[in-house]
């Protein structure tokens, strides 16, 4: 892990270049419109009480505010796509369930530093059939992973917010080693829970509202995965904010794969693992891009709700399948 962090480092050295001319940059446009902006009830960086809603990926919690989320997901496998990125229907009695509890936590250490902390509990279910046509179900839950990060505000105006986050996860669990590739697919009783890899992320978080009621987002960084391939997460999203109380949103995320998996493209080659019949996990440089859609609805000055789906559009060494999301937050001034 320690040339992960070199190389991060090196990269958030030269994001700060960058930064400081984007900041020398909008000085002109955040004289002119911050007295504009002051009026507008879209502020990303200064939230008032009872106005709590979206801010985009870039905002953090106001300092000694803390927040608390707990979001459900739920996926079912539609389509596999192999390393190649070639589309398959899943075969004759075959099907795959993830479901996700995630609880967060965050705290406004400083005025722009948010620290985080959570934890994923996740229930796997899968049906195969092995080559002589006698099938399997299988069922797996449990205490998946935690995690902690941090979120420093680097540059902040009236309507730019660019911040750093840097997250670590750790698996809470140890997977079993199967005979064979073909027997950890179709002949599981009980279906891994993930990759059992610990995971390093740092990304550049950047925001933009408008007096027009939008806030456009966008991310792009850089995650480290024990045995798999290094790679560039990122993500680009628009939100309308329709009242003071909710908000419609819409955007992609991804994954681009560094290739850097030593397997390349000899899956024979990967450590058999307990999977079932998913490419999700024990993947060879996966990558993916999906579109997502959904809402924000402030119920209470301090109580917020989340939905979201999403679907993939194309892929490398996953599933595709349509995702549901419901998320609950409590944030406390």
């Amino acid at each position: 892990m320690q040339k992960y962090f070199i190389t991060t480092n090196l990269l958030l050295l030269l994001s700060l270049l960058f930064v400081q001319t984007f900041a020398q940059a909008l000085t002109l446009e955040k004289l002119i419109d911050e007295n504009a902006f002051q009026k507008s009830s879209t502020k990303i960086n200064k939230p008032q009480a009872g106005t709590w809603i979206y801010q985009g990926f870039a905002a953090t919690l106001p300092l000694e505010s803390l927040l608390l989320e707990i979001a459900s997901q739920t996926f079912q496998t539609q389509e596999h796509y192999d390393y190649a990125g070639t589309k398959t229907k899943p075969g004759e009695g075959e099907s795959y369930e993830q479901n996700d509890i995630n609880l967060f936590a965050a705290y406004g250490l400083y005025p722009k530093v948010e620290l985080q902390t959570g934890a994923r509990f996740r229930d796997n279910s899968s049906s195969s059939m092995d080559w002589r046509g006698r099938r399997y179900s299988g069922k797996n839950r449990g205490f998946e992973s935690w995690m902690i990060g941090i979120k420093s505000k680097i540059y902040s105006s009236n309507k730019w917010c660019l911040t750093v986050g840097n997250t670590l996860r750790f698996p809470a669990y140890k997977n079993r080693m199967a005979p064979s590739q073909e027997k950890g697919r179709n002949t599981t009783t009980k279906p891994t829970l993930g990759d059992a890899s610990r995971e390093y992320r740092a990304a550049l978080l950047l925001s933009r509202s408008s007096e027009k009621n939008f806030i456009l987002s966008s991310e792009i960084g850089y995650q480290a995965r024990q045995n798999f391939s290094q790679e560039i997460p990122y993500a680009l999203e628009i939100a309308l904010l329709i009242r003071n109380y909710f908000d419609l949103f819409a955007g992609i995320r991804g994954i681009h794969s560094l290739s850097t998996d030593g397997s390349r493209n000899n899956y024979e080659s990967k450590p058999p693992i307990f999977t079932g019949p998913t490419n999700l996990h024990n993947s060879i440089n996966r990558s993916y891009l999906m579109h997502f859609y959904g809402l924000h609805l402030r119920l209470h000055s301090s109580w917020q709700v989340m939905l979201e789906w999403s679907s993939l559009l194309k892929g490398r060494s996953t599933d595709g399948g349509g995702r549901v999301t419901a998320a609950l937050a409590w944030k406390i001034d």
